[in-house]
């Protein structure tokens, strides 16, 4: 995949260009996650996960309606705008790398996701320290 995040628009015709890094034309699947992003795996990645955990046991039946194959053609994933109204993205995306597969994040939840995060790792955190 690649490393890092990246800032992206998505085109009026839906599509997202990202850095492929040996991707090629490949088939991809892309779902929503309940935290309100898209995320992204190989088909070959998303099949062989699914072997592993025994199938779709950790999904119900309306996370399994959301999740499509699509082909990613030069770079470009055509994001249906169902999925897109669902995760609430608009036009500017930070693309975040999760090393088997990426999210595809509204820039404007993004950096909320962010700072809630960095709160509960500083108040954890604050726990464990004696002093």
């Amino acid at each position: 995949m690649f490393c890092g995040n990246f800032r992206g628009t998505i085109s009026d015709r839906g599509e997202l260009i990202m850095p492929i890094f040996g991707w090629g034309r490949k088939k991809i699947v892309i779902g929503v996650c309940p935290e309100g992003c898209l995320f992204l795996f190989l088909k070959k990645e998303w099949k062989r996960m699914m072997k592993k955990e025994k199938g779709w046991f950790f999904l119900n039946r309306e996370e399994i309606r959301t999740i499509f194959s699509h082909t990613i053609d030069n770079g470009r994933i055509e994001i249906p705008e169902d999925l897109m109204e669902q995760a609430g993205i608009e036009r500017e995306v930070i693309v975040a790398d999760c090393g088997r597969y990426v999210e595809i994040w509204d820039e404007k939840r993004w950096k909320i996701e962010c700072e809630r995060t960095v709160m509960e790792m500083e108040a954890f955190y604050d726990e464990l320290d004696p002093w």
